[in-house]
């Protein structure tokens, strides 16, 4: 609370705050650093909108695109399991069959709900059917957190990129492959 006001924003919303030195006269900033940072903020936006238009998506849409955008991502780090995530990924979205769900909750739980193939996992899991343990009573799958998920994933697979011209190509890329209702 700032005053009579209550500030509410996005979860995957940043901000960064600039500031300008002041400059000798007919000298300009020789550092760029107001450039730099500008360039920064509207990368951080873009993501921003991106990872909340993917959380909005229906869960098998949002499952598509995260899992298009790890596998351009993680090329080069694949691990165990996140080529299992992505297997079960690919699985779900061409025909999806309870047992692949269950497959992919059993390893979910087993990763702790971490790292990309932990949240890749919990999407394919919760798309639909219960998010507990099938020998338990069945936990109803809050509305759009499969999506939730899918934007985690595709999060942590963003972030990851260390170069910042490859991360926002990667980002461009996921935007431009988003579904025509969903783009800006």
């Amino acid at each position: 609370m700032i005053g009579n006001t209550t500030r509410r924003e996005s979860p995957h919303r940043f901000r960064v705050k600039t500031f300008k030195m002041p400059e000798a006269p007919g000298h300009p900033d020789p550092t760029g650093t107001e450039t730099a940072a500008s360039d920064a903020t509207q990368a951080v936006d873009r993501m921003s909108n991106l990872l909340a238009r993917i959380e909005e998506l229906p869960p098998h849409q949002a499952l598509r695109q995260a899992v298009r955008i790890i596998e351009e991502g993680s090329a080069t780090k694949a691990d165990e399991n996140l080529e299992l995530a992505i297997r079960l990924g690919r699985e779900w979205l061409n025909r999806p069959q309870e047992p692949t769900r269950l497959k992919a909750l059993s390893a979910a739980e087993h990763l702790e709900y971490s790292g990309i193939a932990g949240w890749l996992l919990a999407a394919v899991a919760w798309t639909r059917g219960s998010m507990a343990d099938p020998r338990v009573a069945d936990v109803p799958v809050p509305h759009g957190l499969s999506s939730k998920a899918s934007a985690a994933a595709a999060a942590e697979c963003l972030c990851g990129i260390e170069d910042e011209d490859a991360r926002d190509k990667a980002v461009g890329r996921a935007i431009e492959q988003l579904p025509a209702e969903s783009k800006e």
